[in-house]
């Protein structure tokens, strides 16, 4: 049995206590390798059975201990039976964008426990393609250890398809009731010592950093240093969903990303950001909201050691200034590259004294899921706003394969993103990749975000501003350096030296 941690807790109590369920969700849009084929659904879903049957990660199972004495355990699913996991459903006609937006919509709650994952192959999209619909809870794994359980279906060459072989194998028993509170009385008396362990080792650094806080704060106050820039609350920042949802997404060739990011010195992610910073600016004119402030987009970084391939969470958090209020794009974008630069940098030297994994795992379980409760049943978001609200919006990023991906016999064209919305948020965006193709995944809460195609808008008037600027033509290339260089500074928005 393998031991959560209080991130993976926190995620799998939220939907018990009345707030939205944490579950990534995506599509994987396939098309044949031979011009005008068929890719068959059902020969599909054969296939991915036979890939998937027996990955730990996915044949796994939540236990939780009586009385919530100790964190829960993941274990071996000895029901587990891969066709409740990997299904088959069709597109209504056309099978267009407005189709599979629709579809991701509906489907974003139908993960029920005690299932923590499943696949759909979905038929009937346009150009004879199929789309794989992902579903995964969050406190099964994060987004990296999702994409690493999943790795057995893809390949770099087309395949030869596989029909499931259904091993017989000898599943553990599940844990008895006296297994359990075994294991509970066993992480009670481990507590006790780690807590007092902790106390012991940590004091000195838990009393340098209270000092070195009260010094800074001091400094700021006397020099009178600036602040970081204040979350402001705006229409997305709401503190109760209605469970229903959006979906939108936005595709644009990766050579454009490419070339945009070598000229300004920048990296895609950094034009992502600034691409994000017109989608948001976007929906608010849709919405008809002034936002006369930056906006702080949280940007989520795995802390995944390479080559771990273990479920759970881990995670850190950059908090970045979008410095939306700079009207001027060139200059919007180099203050966006410089602000990932000075946040990666801080993030590396970062030596935290206590992490939420360190706190979380002296507190018993039963004490975690009464704060959700609590939180959810006084609504200490709307309380508290200024203490809950750390970001205005969250892009999350997962690199793609810089070259050509197939699942079975079909080439992987496009690969949308889906990230869970959060308590405080009720729009969150995922950027991915293929080899080709950058996108831009979005998912709202459907009573907050009226006009879901307003971020796509904005993200076309991000690329025109930005491609007018670097005087990128049609085919993703640069016209004349020395021209682009001399028109730049003319409008005196950028210096030939860029970004250092």
């Amino acid at each position: 049995m393998e031991k959560s941690n209080v991130i993976d807790y926190l995620l799998y109590k939220m939907e018990h206590h009345n707030m939205p369920s944490v579950i990534m969700s995506g599509a994987m849009i396939l098309e044949s390798h031979v011009n005008g084929e068929l890719l068959n659904a059902t020969e599909m879903a054969n296939h991915l059975a036979a890939k998937l049957e027996n990955v730990p990660l996915l044949r796994s199972k939540f236990v939780e201990a009586p009385l919530g004495l100790a964190h829960m355990r993941r274990i071996e699913d000895s029901k587990f039976d891969i066709w409740d996991h990997v299904l088959i459903d069709s597109l209504p006609a056309p099978g267009g964008y407005d189709e599979l937006t629709a579809y991701i919509e509906t489907h974003c709650e139908d993960l029920k426990a005690p299932h923590l994952w499943h696949i759909i192959i979905l038929q009937g999209l346009k150009d004879n393609r199929l789309a794989i619909i992902t579903r995964f809870h969050h406190a099964l794994a994060d987004g990296m250890g999702a994409g690493k359980a999943m790795d057995p279906i893809y390949s770099l060459e087309p395949k030869e398809l596989q029909t499931p072989t259904y091993p017989v194998k000898s599943f553990p028993k599940d844990p008895t009731l006296l297994d359990l509170y075994t294991f509970s009385l066993k992480d009670s008396v481990e507590r006790l010592w780690d807590s007092s362990r902790f106390l012991v080792n940590n004091a000195t650094g838990i009393g340098q950093f209270i000092g070195a806080q009260a010094k800074e704060k001091l400094f700021k106050t006397k020099n009178k240093v600036e602040e970081k820039p204040q979350v402001i609350r705006t229409s997305l920042n709401i503190s109760k969903h209605s469970m229903t949802h959006t979906s939108s997404y936005k595709t644009l060739p990766i050579a454009d990303i490419k070339t945009l990011a070598k000229y300004f010195d920048g990296t895609i992610n950094d034009i992502c950001l600034f691409l994000y910073t017109y989608a948001l600016e976007s929906y608010f004119e849709s919405n008809s909201e002034s936002i006369g402030i930056d906006l702080i987009c949280g940007v989520p970084v795995s802390v995944r050691e390479a080559g771990d391939v273990e479920g759970g969470n881990q995670l850190s958090v950059m908090y970045c200034n979008l410095h939306n209020s700079i009207k001027d794009p060139v200059k919007r974008l180099q203050s966006i590259i410089a602000e990932t630069k000075s946040q990666k940098l801080a993030l590396e030297e970062k030596t935290s004294v206590v992490s939420l994994d360190d706190v979380g795992s002296l507190v018993p379980p039963v004490t975690i899921s009464a704060l959700l409760y609590l939180a959810s049943k006084f609504n200490l978001a709307e309380r508290f706003p200024d203490k809950i609200h750390m970001m205005n919006a969250l892009l999350t990023n997962v690199p793609g394969p810089r070259f050509p991906v197939y699942i079975g016999n079909g080439l992987m064209v496009e690969n949308i993103a889906m990230p869970p919305i959060l308590d405080v948020m009720a729009l969150t965006t995922a950027v991915t990749s293929t080899y080709t193709n950058v996108t831009f995944g979005f998912h709202g809460d459907a009573r907050v975000v009226k006009d879901k195609n307003s971020f796509v808008r904005g993200i076309e008037i991000g690329m025109e501003k930005l491609g007018k600027q670097a005087a990128l033509d049609k085919t993703a290339s640069i016209k004349s350096p020395a021209k682009v260089k001399a028109s730049v500074s003319r409008s005196e928005t950028a210096t030939d030296k860029g970004i250092q």
